[in-house]
């Protein structure tokens, strides 16, 4: 093999370099078609929050608000769009309890096409309660040598509590 190497090295050289320029090429110049996918990218904001609340609704708890992208475009554009602040916005069509599609989208951008996974996404909505429930105090353990307790008082008696119907209850 050694004997081999020193044999026509400049012709080796030369295909190195032809190779090495014919890539440079191909990635500055024809700007290949190239296909990213981003896994669970968080939804930015839910734009008609306002009339599900007017509604008396709330999202329900626990709800996994992510998703996954799959992008396809010029590398060049990709590549620069990517590496932004990618903030999917999501939309409830005729909000009602129960399990409700969001429809997601995000800025248009020249040249890239983009698809979200899953295709469709739902989201489970709740009737929104406020509850007045009443506090008590319970005490558990014993103080620690040389301590001890004169006198538990609640400034209040009762305390507000907003959300969900299912996490309130």
């Amino acid at each position: 093999m050694k004997e081999k190497l020193p044999t026509n090295f400049k012709v080796k050289l030369f295909c190195v370099l032809i190779a090495f320029g014919m890539w440079v090429y191909v990635m500055e110049e024809i700007d290949p078609i190239m296909i990213k996918t981003l896994e669970n990218v968080a939804i930015d904001s839910i734009s008609n929050m306002s009339e599900i609340n007017d509604k008396g609704l709330t999202l329900s708890h626990g709800q996994n608000l992510s998703v996954g992208i799959d992008f396809r475009g010029k590398r060049s554009y990709l590549l620069s769009y990517i590496n932004s602040d990618i903030k999917p916005k999501a939309y409830v069509e005729n909000p009602k309890v129960g399990e409700n599609i969001l429809t997601l989208s995000l800025p248009s951008v020249n040249g890239i096409e983009y698809s979200f996974n899953p295709r469709v996404f739902f989201i489970k909505l709740e009737e929104s309660i406020i509850e007045e429930r009443s506090l008590e105090i319970s005490t558990t353990g014993t103080p620690k040598t040389d301590y001890s307790v004169g006198s538990i008082a609640l400034n209040k008696q009762t305390v507000y509590i907003e959300g969900a119907k299912g996490q309130v209850d």
